[in-house]
């Protein structure tokens, strides 16, 4: 039996119209979630939670994480991110043609980017979502990546900057490219259209996280005071289903509208920019994905997903009533996507029809036209901050052991030295004195933040 820290607990719902079906036992799907990894400890899945009809079905938690822990959400962020961009779209503060360069004096064909673009990942720059597939001495060395230097090199200090400065693939609104980069500028873009730093600072917490009691969220932002609307969300796993539950009620919340009427309907839309023809796993929409089981009917046609690096997860089904999340550190990228749909419909009682298509969920993240692309930073400059980047995350939002941190930010076997030093509540990171690099703890809503820029590069 696997050993936990945290609770476990295990509900059921009674199902009459399922009961044609013979639901999987829930000891099924936790073994498929719940592996042990072999080496470091860590473990597949982190936390995984169930809602039915707004009641608990299932919770469980793995290696010191619980219900008030904060977890990286990594892509999952996106999808939040579309939500914040409807509230200020419904206020006013932003309008769908706005151009990616609101608030900017010079002007680069960047600018013809209009937020509705950004929505669809079809901002038609030129970008490569390639992460950690490659290594150098335990460092990811994806240097020809866009994701990974605006995330831990060229761009970490003014993504917005960075982002205004890619070279252009196709016209906006034309060409699907998955692309991290575009969810994070559109939060440069109300960046720039509330035009004050407080107001902007305080625009997630003031209009989704508090009205939601999302007390266990963190947002992180680069040197330059941006949200990384992208990647860099932390979260609970009981305050992410809140955002699933908050969707599944067309936008409200306690008798109030949080996300305005309409907007939900048009993020679950197809986008234009999406041809079909590549037949993905998961199909974009806007900002989220439907499973290709659900389009082939094998799983209720309803269900959207928001989907993050290292297989994050929030499921929603509207016609079960059903929430699900899922949190972990899949890097090794052992989760097949399908076969967890299955065990947890089957589980729920809607055991889908065939077996599993076998596929990967890295498909989408294939780059167009990004061969070309050259950067600055090199492996070690990139190693380090990635390292001195997550360490300082897992030590004081997520506030795990050193030792774990230590091991979670690393690659095996990895050249880079950490160094948590609690008193200033900053994370160093160097190889064998080079390329040193340093994040430190903000506050409990903007997590950690560089300070050190590497001077380095390789």
């Amino acid at each position: 039996m696997l050993k936990l820290n945290a609770a476990l607990i295990i509900g059921f719902l009674s199902c009459s119209a399922c009961a044609h079906a013979v639901p999987v036992q829930p000891s099924e799907l936790q073994a498929f979630l719940f592996q042990e990894k072999i080496g470091d400890g860590i473990p597949v899945t982190d936390s995984l939670l169930i809602i039915r009809d707004g009641k608990t079905v299932l919770e469980r938690y793995a290696h010191g994480y619980g219900p008030d822990s904060k977890h990286l959400a990594w892509s999952v962020t996106k999808s939040i991110t579309s939500l914040l961009t409807g509230v200020a779209v419904n206020r006013g503060i932003l309008r769908l043609e706005d151009s990616a360069c609101l608030g900017r004096t010079q002007k680069s064909a960047a600018c013809a980017t209009q937020v509705k673009d950004l929505l669809s990942w079809s901002s038609g720059w030129k970008w490569s979502e390639e992460y950690e597939r490659e290594s150098f001495l335990g460092i990811p060395s994806v240097t020809g990546s866009s994701v990974v230097q605006m995330l831990n090199g060229d761009g970490r200090l003014d993504m917005m900057s960075f982002l205004l400065a890619q070279p252009r693939l196709a016209p906006p609104g034309k060409v699907f490219n998955y692309s991290t980069g575009d969810s994070t500028a559109l939060m440069g873009v109300l960046r720039a259209a509330l035009k004050d730093d407080k107001t902007y600072n305080d625009f997630p917490w003031k209009n989704l996280f508090g009205p939601l009691g999302m007390n266990d969220t963190a947002f992180e932002q680069d040197f330059s005071g941006t949200f990384v609307g992208g990647a860099l969300m932390y979260t609970s796993a009981r305050d992410l289903a809140k955002i699933g539950q908050l969707l599944l009620q067309d936008g409200m919340w306690q008798g109030k509208r949080i996300i305005p009427e309409g907007w939900i309907e048009y993020l679950l839309s197809t986008s234009e920019a999406y041809d079909d023809k590549e037949n993905l796993e998961m199909v974009p929409l806007r900002s989220w994905w439907r499973p290709r089981l659900a389009i082939q009917g094998e799983i209720p046609t309803d269900t959207f997903m928001a989907i993050g690096h290292w297989g994050q997860y929030l499921i929603i089904i509207p016609s079960m009533n059903v929430v699900a999340v899922r949190m972990g550190d899949d890097r090794d990228e052992d989760m097949d996507d399908d076969t967890f749909l299955r065990l947890l419909l089957g589980y729920l009682g809607h055991p889908p029809s065939s077996k599993s298509r076998k596929g990967s969920f890295a498909t989408p993240f294939a780059s167009k036209g990004a061969e070309d692309l050259k950067f600055h930073s090199g492996v070690m400059s990139i190693g380090t901050n990635f390292a001195a980047k997550l360490a300082c995350s897992c030590a004081f939002l997520t506030k795990q052991t050193d030792y774990f941190c230590m091991n979670y930010a690393k690659q095996s076997p990895n050249a880079v030295t950490i160094q948590i030093d609690h008193s200033k509540r900053r994370v160093n990171a160097e190889i064998a004195g080079f390329y040193p690099t340093a994040f430190e703890f903000v506050n409990e809503r903007l997590g950690c933040r560089p300070v050190v820029p590497s001077r380095n590069s390789f």
